[in-house]
């Protein structure tokens, strides 16, 4: 597949499994980061996990702060 070709798949695409930061766990992004790959690329949507807490106090904190154009 070309590069081209996997970015066209991603527009629109949800990512049901990212495991981003802060965490117990050391973590290759946070959850900003997260956020910002995720738009550039295009995707609709992305799904914060964490197997030690809950998100959703964190996401509903990235929405009031970010204002990201998907929403959790």
């Amino acid at each position: 597949m070309t590069d081209r070709r996997i970015d066209d798949l991603l527009v629109g695409a949800v990512d049901l499994h990212c495991h981003s930061g802060p965490s117990v766990m050391p973590r290759r992004l946070n959850h900003v980061e997260a956020i910002k790959d995720a738009e550039a690329a295009g995707l609709r949507a992305i799904l914060f996990k964490d197997h030690y807490y809950s998100v959703t106090p964190v996401a509903e904190l990235l929405k009031e702060t970010m204002n990201p154009r998907f929403s959790s």
